[in-house]
Protein backbone atom coordinates (compact mmCIF):
# COMPACT_ATOMS: atom_id res chain seq x y z
CA UNK A 1 0.00 0.00 0.00
CA UNK A 2 3.30 2.44 0.64
CA UNK A 3 4.51 1.62 -2.65
CA UNK A 4 0.85 2.41 -4.61
CA UNK A 5 0.94 5.88 -2.25
CA UNK A 6 5.08 6.74 -3.09
CA UNK A 7 2.87 5.90 -7.27
CA UNK A 8 0.28 8.23 -7.12
CA UNK A 9 2.47 11.58 -5.70
CA UNK A 10 3.97 11.21 -9.72
CA UNK A 11 2.04 14.14 -11.84
CA UNK A 12 2.62 12.09 -14.58
CA UNK A 13 1.16 8.89 -12.66
CA UNK A 14 -1.96 10.46 -11.68
CA UNK A 15 -2.62 12.05 -15.19
CA UNK A 16 -2.27 8.32 -16.65
CA UNK A 17 -4.47 7.45 -13.44
CA UNK A 18 -6.95 10.10 -14.52
CA UNK A 19 -6.85 9.25 -17.84
CA UNK A 20 -7.50 5.24 -17.63
CA UNK A 21 -10.47 5.98 -14.74
CA UNK A 22 -12.38 7.96 -17.13
CA UNK A 23 -11.25 5.87 -20.21
CA UNK A 24 -13.03 2.80 -18.45
CA UNK A 25 -16.16 4.93 -17.22
CA UNK A 26 -16.72 6.18 -20.67
CA UNK A 27 -16.37 2.15 -21.97
CA UNK A 28 -18.72 1.16 -19.78
CA UNK A 29 -21.66 3.60 -20.76
CA UNK A 30 -20.48 3.42 -24.49
CA UNK A 31 -20.82 -0.41 -24.50
CA UNK A 32 -24.30 -0.79 -23.51
CA UNK A 33 -25.51 2.63 -24.68
CA UNK A 34 -27.56 1.74 -27.82
CA UNK A 35 -29.80 -0.89 -25.55
CA UNK A 36 -30.03 1.73 -22.36
CA UNK A 37 -31.13 4.15 -25.15
CA UNK A 38 -33.60 2.10 -26.84
CA UNK A 39 -35.31 1.23 -23.50
CA UNK A 40 -35.17 4.95 -21.96
CA UNK A 41 -36.89 5.68 -25.25
CA UNK A 42 -39.88 3.52 -24.35
CA UNK A 43 -40.25 4.77 -20.60
CA UNK A 44 -41.85 7.79 -19.57
CA UNK A 45 -39.78 10.66 -19.63
CA UNK A 46 -40.84 11.81 -16.53
CA UNK A 47 -39.54 8.51 -15.14
CA UNK A 48 -36.35 8.54 -16.68
CA UNK A 49 -35.41 12.27 -14.81
CA UNK A 50 -36.34 10.93 -11.92
CA UNK A 51 -33.85 7.78 -12.07
CA UNK A 52 -30.84 10.02 -13.21
CA UNK A 53 -31.78 12.60 -10.51
CA UNK A 54 -31.68 9.72 -7.76
CA UNK A 55 -28.75 8.70 -9.40
CA UNK A 56 -26.77 11.91 -8.37
CA UNK A 57 -28.44 12.25 -4.94
CA UNK A 58 -27.10 8.54 -4.56
CA UNK A 59 -23.39 10.30 -5.21
CA UNK A 60 -24.30 13.63 -3.03
CA UNK A 61 -25.07 11.03 -0.11
CA UNK A 62 -22.31 9.10 -0.08
CA UNK A 63 -20.30 11.84 -0.16
CA UNK A 64 -21.95 13.26 2.58
CA UNK A 65 -20.94 10.03 4.81
CA UNK A 66 -17.77 10.50 3.72
CA UNK A 67 -17.63 14.21 5.31
CA UNK A 68 -19.51 13.68 8.47
CA UNK A 69 -16.27 10.84 8.99
CA UNK A 70 -14.26 13.17 8.14
CA UNK A 71 -15.26 15.82 10.36
CA UNK A 72 -15.74 13.36 13.09
CA UNK A 73 -11.73 12.70 12.67
CA UNK A 74 -11.00 16.47 13.06
CA UNK A 75 -10.55 17.19 9.41
CA UNK A 76 -13.57 18.90 7.84
CA UNK A 77 -14.22 19.79 4.59
CA UNK A 78 -16.14 22.26 3.01
CA UNK A 79 -18.17 21.34 -0.39
CA UNK A 80 -16.24 22.36 -2.54
CA UNK A 81 -13.10 20.49 -1.39
CA UNK A 82 -15.65 17.75 -0.80
CA UNK A 83 -16.28 17.22 -4.09
CA UNK A 84 -12.16 17.87 -4.93
CA UNK A 85 -11.43 14.81 -3.09
CA UNK A 86 -14.28 12.69 -2.92
CA UNK A 87 -16.07 12.91 -6.00
CA UNK A 88 -12.95 12.47 -8.53
CA UNK A 89 -11.86 9.87 -6.08
CA UNK A 90 -14.38 7.68 -6.86
CA UNK A 91 -13.68 7.78 -10.61
CA UNK A 92 -11.09 4.96 -9.04
CA UNK A 93 -13.90 2.10 -8.46
CA UNK A 94 -13.61 2.11 -12.65
CA UNK A 95 -9.83 0.49 -12.44
CA UNK A 96 -9.60 -2.89 -11.86
CA UNK A 97 -8.12 -3.75 -8.22
CA UNK A 98 -10.59 -2.43 -5.83
CA UNK A 99 -8.36 0.18 -4.01
CA UNK A 100 -7.75 2.67 -6.41
CA UNK A 101 -10.08 5.36 -5.17
CA UNK A 102 -8.52 5.19 -1.55
CA UNK A 103 -5.24 5.77 -2.84
CA UNK A 104 -6.69 8.74 -5.55
CA UNK A 105 -8.93 9.66 -2.24
CA UNK A 106 -5.82 9.82 0.20
CA UNK A 107 -3.62 11.55 -2.51
CA UNK A 108 -5.93 14.55 -3.24
CA UNK A 109 -6.47 14.85 0.72
CA UNK A 110 -2.85 15.17 1.01
CA UNK A 111 -3.08 18.10 -1.35
CA UNK A 112 -5.60 20.22 1.06
CA UNK A 113 -3.63 19.40 4.17
CA UNK A 114 -4.85 15.57 5.49
CA UNK A 115 -2.55 13.18 5.97
CA UNK A 116 -2.51 10.12 3.59
CA UNK A 117 -3.05 7.85 6.82
CA UNK A 118 -6.08 9.96 8.14
CA UNK A 119 -7.47 10.64 4.59
CA UNK A 120 -7.34 6.97 3.27
CA UNK A 121 -8.33 5.87 6.98
CA UNK A 122 -11.38 8.14 6.69
CA UNK A 123 -12.32 6.71 3.41
CA UNK A 124 -12.01 2.92 4.76
CA UNK A 125 -14.66 3.80 7.97
CA UNK A 126 -16.98 5.31 5.09
CA UNK A 127 -16.65 1.90 2.94
CA UNK A 128 -17.29 -0.10 6.20
CA UNK A 129 -20.06 1.83 7.21
CA UNK A 130 -21.65 1.40 3.97
CA UNK A 131 -21.14 -2.39 3.81
CA UNK A 132 -22.74 -2.65 7.42
CA UNK A 133 -25.39 0.02 6.73
CA UNK A 134 -26.02 -2.25 3.70
CA UNK A 135 -26.39 -5.37 5.02
CA UNK A 136 -28.67 -3.69 7.60
CA UNK A 137 -30.68 -2.42 4.35
CA UNK A 138 -31.04 -5.97 2.40
CA UNK A 139 -32.45 -7.39 6.10
CA UNK A 140 -34.97 -4.73 6.44
CA UNK A 141 -35.36 -5.14 2.72
CA UNK A 142 -35.76 -9.05 2.72
CA UNK A 143 -38.76 -8.64 5.84
CA UNK A 144 -40.89 -6.36 4.01
CA UNK A 145 -40.75 -8.38 0.38
CA UNK A 146 -43.56 -10.25 -0.40
CA UNK A 147 -41.83 -13.03 -2.16
CA UNK A 148 -39.59 -14.05 -4.96
CA UNK A 149 -36.16 -13.15 -3.01
CA UNK A 150 -33.33 -15.79 -3.13
CA UNK A 151 -33.36 -17.65 0.10
CA UNK A 152 -29.51 -16.18 0.64
CA UNK A 153 -30.61 -13.04 0.59
CA UNK A 154 -33.62 -13.51 2.48
CA UNK A 155 -31.10 -14.98 5.34
CA UNK A 156 -29.45 -11.50 5.25
CA UNK A 157 -31.98 -10.70 7.64
CA UNK A 158 -30.56 -12.72 10.60
CA UNK A 159 -27.48 -10.43 10.02
CA UNK A 160 -28.59 -7.51 11.04
CA UNK A 161 -28.43 -7.70 14.67
CA UNK A 162 -24.85 -8.11 14.19
CA UNK A 163 -24.83 -5.30 11.57
CA UNK A 164 -26.15 -2.96 14.08
CA UNK A 165 -24.03 -3.56 16.28
CA UNK A 166 -20.63 -3.05 14.55
CA UNK A 167 -22.54 0.45 14.26
CA UNK A 168 -20.93 1.46 17.11
CA UNK A 169 -17.57 3.62 17.65
CA UNK A 170 -15.96 0.83 19.15
CA UNK A 171 -16.85 -2.35 17.00
CA UNK A 172 -16.14 -0.37 14.13
CA UNK A 173 -13.15 1.37 15.42
CA UNK A 174 -11.60 -2.20 16.61
CA UNK A 175 -12.62 -2.99 12.51
CA UNK A 176 -10.63 -0.91 11.11
CA UNK A 177 -7.58 -1.28 12.75
CA UNK A 178 -8.28 -5.06 11.82
CA UNK A 179 -8.29 -4.58 8.13
CA UNK A 180 -5.40 -1.60 8.45
CA UNK A 181 -3.59 -4.94 9.78
CA UNK A 182 -4.37 -7.03 6.55
CA UNK A 183 -3.64 -3.91 4.38
CA UNK A 184 0.04 -3.98 6.59
CA UNK A 185 -0.64 -0.39 7.87
CA UNK A 186 -0.40 -1.03 11.61
CA UNK A 187 -2.28 0.79 14.11
CA UNK A 188 -4.78 2.05 15.71
CA UNK A 189 -8.07 3.31 13.56
CA UNK A 190 -8.94 7.26 14.45
CA UNK A 191 -11.41 7.05 17.48
CA UNK A 192 -15.02 7.90 16.20
CA UNK A 193 -17.66 9.16 18.47
CA UNK A 194 -21.48 8.18 18.40
CA UNK A 195 -22.26 11.21 16.37
CA UNK A 196 -20.01 11.08 13.67
CA UNK A 197 -20.97 7.53 13.17
CA UNK A 198 -24.68 8.12 13.51
CA UNK A 199 -24.06 10.99 11.00
CA UNK A 200 -22.46 8.80 8.33
CA UNK A 201 -24.76 6.03 9.04
CA UNK A 202 -27.61 8.01 8.22
CA UNK A 203 -26.36 9.60 4.96
CA UNK A 204 -25.20 5.96 3.89
CA UNK A 205 -28.73 4.70 4.52
CA UNK A 206 -30.08 7.50 2.41
CA UNK A 207 -27.76 6.63 -0.31
CA UNK A 208 -28.92 2.81 0.30
CA UNK A 209 -32.41 3.59 -0.50
CA UNK A 210 -31.65 6.28 -2.98
CA UNK A 211 -30.09 3.50 -5.30
CA UNK A 212 -32.55 1.31 -4.76
CA UNK A 213 -35.11 3.96 -5.86
CA UNK A 214 -33.30 4.10 -8.69
CA UNK A 215 -33.46 0.65 -9.52
CA UNK A 216 -37.35 0.47 -8.80
CA UNK A 217 -38.29 3.88 -10.84
CA UNK A 218 -36.57 2.32 -13.77
CA UNK A 219 -37.81 -0.73 -13.57
CA UNK A 220 -41.28 0.78 -13.35
CA UNK A 221 -40.81 2.25 -16.35
CA UNK A 222 -40.15 -0.96 -17.57
CA UNK A 223 -43.15 -2.77 -16.87
CA UNK A 224 -42.63 -3.66 -12.73
CA UNK A 225 -45.42 -3.48 -10.76
CA UNK A 226 -45.42 -0.07 -8.94
CA UNK A 227 -45.79 -1.41 -4.95
CA UNK A 228 -44.17 -0.66 -1.64
CA UNK A 229 -43.13 -4.54 -1.63
CA UNK A 230 -41.65 -4.49 -5.30
CA UNK A 231 -39.64 -0.98 -4.10
CA UNK A 232 -38.32 -3.27 -0.61
CA UNK A 233 -37.76 -5.84 -3.76
CA UNK A 234 -35.31 -3.16 -5.40
CA UNK A 235 -33.65 -1.83 -2.15
CA UNK A 236 -32.86 -5.18 -0.69
CA UNK A 237 -31.72 -6.91 -3.70
CA UNK A 238 -29.31 -3.74 -4.89
CA UNK A 239 -27.79 -3.68 -1.53
CA UNK A 240 -26.98 -7.46 -2.15
CA UNK A 241 -25.32 -7.01 -5.17
CA UNK A 242 -23.34 -4.14 -4.37
CA UNK A 243 -21.81 -6.47 -1.28
CA UNK A 244 -21.35 -9.36 -3.46
CA UNK A 245 -19.48 -6.93 -6.22
CA UNK A 246 -17.47 -5.03 -3.60
CA UNK A 247 -16.54 -8.91 -2.18
CA UNK A 248 -15.32 -9.33 -5.74
CA UNK A 249 -12.18 -6.99 -5.74
CA UNK A 250 -10.99 -7.49 -9.49
CA UNK A 251 -14.63 -6.41 -10.95
CA UNK A 252 -14.62 -2.75 -11.40
CA UNK A 253 -17.47 -1.00 -9.64
CA UNK A 254 -18.86 -4.80 -9.35
CA UNK A 255 -19.58 -5.07 -12.74
CA UNK A 256 -21.23 -8.58 -13.41
CA UNK A 257 -21.20 -9.36 -9.99
CA UNK A 258 -24.73 -6.77 -9.86
CA UNK A 259 -26.51 -8.84 -12.82
CA UNK A 260 -25.75 -12.37 -10.89
CA UNK A 261 -27.65 -11.05 -7.91
CA UNK A 262 -30.29 -9.17 -9.69
CA UNK A 263 -31.16 -11.44 -12.14
CA UNK A 264 -32.98 -13.45 -9.49
CA UNK A 265 -34.15 -11.04 -7.48
CA UNK A 266 -36.37 -9.82 -9.99
CA UNK A 267 -36.51 -13.50 -12.06
CA UNK A 268 -40.44 -13.17 -10.43
CA UNK A 269 -41.34 -9.91 -11.56
CA UNK A 270 -40.25 -9.59 -14.91
CA UNK A 271 -39.07 -11.35 -17.53
CA UNK A 272 -35.24 -12.14 -18.12
CA UNK A 273 -34.83 -9.62 -21.08
CA UNK A 274 -36.48 -7.19 -19.36
CA UNK A 275 -33.98 -7.56 -16.33
CA UNK A 276 -31.05 -7.33 -18.43
CA UNK A 277 -32.13 -4.51 -19.71
CA UNK A 278 -32.97 -3.05 -16.44
CA UNK A 279 -29.31 -3.77 -14.19
CA UNK A 280 -27.74 -2.30 -17.81
CA UNK A 281 -29.39 1.13 -17.56
CA UNK A 282 -29.22 1.56 -13.64
CA UNK A 283 -25.42 0.75 -14.12
CA UNK A 284 -24.80 3.14 -16.71
CA UNK A 285 -26.72 6.12 -15.38
CA UNK A 286 -24.59 5.28 -11.82
CA UNK A 287 -21.68 5.61 -13.75
CA UNK A 288 -23.08 9.06 -16.16
CA UNK A 289 -23.42 9.94 -12.04
CA UNK A 290 -20.09 9.49 -10.74
CA UNK A 291 -18.84 10.77 -14.16
CA UNK A 292 -20.32 14.19 -14.63
CA UNK A 293 -20.01 14.32 -10.68
CA UNK A 294 -16.05 14.07 -10.84
CA UNK A 295 -15.95 16.23 -13.66
CA UNK A 296 -17.57 19.74 -12.47
CA UNK A 297 -15.00 19.77 -9.82
CA UNK A 298 -12.20 19.33 -12.21
CA UNK A 299 -13.96 21.61 -14.44
CA UNK A 300 -13.92 24.50 -12.16
CA UNK A 301 -10.48 23.59 -10.59
CA UNK A 302 -9.23 24.36 -14.03
CA UNK A 303 -11.62 27.43 -14.70
CA UNK A 304 -10.00 28.65 -11.63
CA UNK A 305 -6.18 28.11 -12.93
CA UNK A 306 -7.31 29.57 -16.34
CA UNK A 307 -8.39 32.85 -14.59
CA UNK A 308 -5.82 33.11 -12.00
Amino acid sequence: MRRLFALARNPVVRLLFLLAAVGLAAWAIARDWASVTAALDRMDARLVCLAVALSFVYVAASMQSWRSVMADVGSPLNLRSSADVFLVSQMGKYVPGGVWNVVAGAELARDRGVSRARAAGALAMTMLVSVVVGIAIVGVGATFAPHGLPGWVRLGGLATPVALYFLTPQALTRALTFLLRLVKRPGAAEHFSTRGVTMASLWSAIAWVMAGLQVWVLGVGLGLDATLGTLAVAIAGFAAAWLVGLAILFLPAGVGARELVLFPVFAHYLDQPTIVVLVIASRVLFTIADAVSAAVPLLARRRTRLQD
